[in-house]
């Protein structure tokens, strides 16, 4: 008996456990990802829009990216990727667990992410820094999103690499 009565505390009394399923919630529905550019509050990213790579004071040059995520719980797995358009060599690839901050209306955010830039595989010559071989190129962002249960989505815009103000666009003058 105190079997059975453990097995319906875990899972919430059905044979299923369906009903407690997120799809059928005050949250159902699909997963939807909006992606930001990295300050809170959330402002989304325009398609063409300049992301600048910023500097950073270690001496490595990133990108900041946030996120608005909808119809998933707190708790997320992002991949954040950053890649060439069109020849797709990747630049940046980061992994992030965190908790969303909660924007009701089955909404949350996550901003201050960081995508590390290695350029490296672009290097030619001297030129291997971001801001020599990435500035004004096209560039896509993509982040993907999922939560413990599998639920999860996806979004992707292109963005122009813009220099640092600390950094001159392109290979050094001289």
């Amino acid at each position: 008996m105190w079997l059975s009565l453990f097995w319906m505390a875990c899972t919430g009394g059905g044979e299923s456990g369906a009903e407690d399923s997120a799809d059928t919630g005050p949250c159902a529905g699909a997963a939807l990802v909006e992606i930001g550019d990295g300050t809170d509050p959330f402002v989304p990213l325009l398609d063409g829009g300049a992301v600048t790579m910023v500097h950073g004071p270690q001496g490595g040059w990133h990108m900041l990216a946030g996120v608005r995520v909808s119809h998933t719980d707190d708790i997320v797995s992002i991949h954040y990727t950053i890649e060439t358009v069109p020849d797709r060599v990747s630049v940046s690839d980061n992994s992030y667990r965190v908790q969303l901050r909660d924007e009701g209306n089955c909404q949350g955010t996550y901003w201050n992410m960081y995508g590390y830039l290695d350029a490296s595989e672009l290097a030619v010559g001297e030129l291997d820094t971001p801001p020599e071989l990435l500035c004004g190129a096209t560039l896509e962002l993509t982040i993907a999103v999922e939560d413990g249960d599998g639920k999860g989505a996806e979004a992707s815009l292109q963005v122009t690499a813009a220099a640092d103000p600390l950094d001159q666009c392109g290979p050094p003058e001289g």
